[in-house]
């Protein structure tokens, strides 16, 4: 009895580390994804506004933005690739710069609320890349899977000791709903890779 009552605190406590990790993981898989299209809205309304620019300054600000978008594309798409990873990421910001020096120009040169509204959307696009970079490394602590990995193998053998008769399609279910339960918060909470 003592044995049963056991296995019912540590799976409930289990149930519970669970359900907070996932909520945790789909939060920021959300994060992570209202970012990536925050930062393409903007990135679409800096071109836009680029349009609006004196040719002299519209044409080259325009070739950057497509180039940047090609490079924004790669970051997304590094999966396990650091080195692809790290590329991007470089290139981002070669490419921001280049932009905030035409914007510096421009803004030296036409000081009209054009400009300025230019400035605005562009600026949104360089904090949205950074934004994105800090919702990438923010992950579920290592310290949470580690307590969760403890307390499923707890869970998992106070169930079995309960067990009177060793039935192996009984002694699989636990393990196999909390590895499921388990794999789906790791794949939520891997922003470059997973289903």
């Amino acid at each position: 009895e003592q044995i049963v009552a056991a296995a019912a605190a540590v799976g409930l406590l289990l149930s519970l580390l669970i359900a907070f990790t996932l909520s945790m993981a789909v939060d920021r898989f959300n994060v992570r994804r209202e970012l990536m299209v925050d930062e393409a809205n903007a990135v679409g309304t800096t071109d836009l506004r680029a349009r609006m620019l004196p040719l002299a300054f519209s044409a080259p600000i325009r070739a950057i933005l497509r180039e940047y978008v090609d490079v924004r594309l790669e970051y997304g798409r590094s999966a396990y690739d650091d080195a692809k990873l790290q590329r991007a990421l470089l290139r981002t910001k070669e490419l921001q710069d280049q932009l905030w020096r035409h914007s510096v120009a421009l803004a030296r040169e036409a000081r009209d609320p054009i400009t300025s509204i230019f400035l605005q959307s562009l600026n949104e696009t360089i904090d949205l890349s950074e934004k994105r970079l800090a919702a990438l490394e923010n992950r579920v602590p290592v310290a949470v899977w580690i307590m969760l990995v403890l307390i499923a193998t707890l869970a998992c053998i106070v169930v079995g000791a309960t067990v009177r008769r060793r039935y192996w399609l009984a002694m699989l279910i636990s393990p196999v709903m909390i590895a499921v339960a388990m794999g789906f918060v790791a794949d939520l909470d891997s922003p470059r890779t997973g289903l």
